[in-house]
């Protein structure tokens, strides 16, 4: 018998949270080994995780992705150049 969308959605939201249940656990980890001062760390493997999964998926959804990180970035430069412009000097 085919699933329903509800029991399909519950089975996703269900790994979502495995998902982020061993994030969870990772980082606790490895703020453990560093004293609390493990999230350069972190960041640093999440970044090369990350670009591994983004090169696993299709070409469109990479261009996407790619285009909201290009979009974020530009959003930090013009930040950080208001906040350098509206220091005292």
């Amino acid at each position: 018998m085919a699933k329903t969308a509800s029991q399909r959605f519950n089975e996703y939201l269900a790994e979502c949270d495995k998902t982020r249940a061993v994030f969870k656990d990772f980082e606790h980890a490895v703020q453990e080994k560093y004293d609390r001062q493990g999230y350069p760390y972190i960041a640093g493997y999440m970044m090369t995780q990350l670009q591994a999964a983004v090169a696993l998926l299709p070409r469109r959804q990479r261009e996407e992705f790619r285009a909201r990180f290009v979009q974020e970035a530009k959003r930090f430069e013009q930040e950080n150049l208001l906040r350098r412009i509206r220091e005292p000097a």
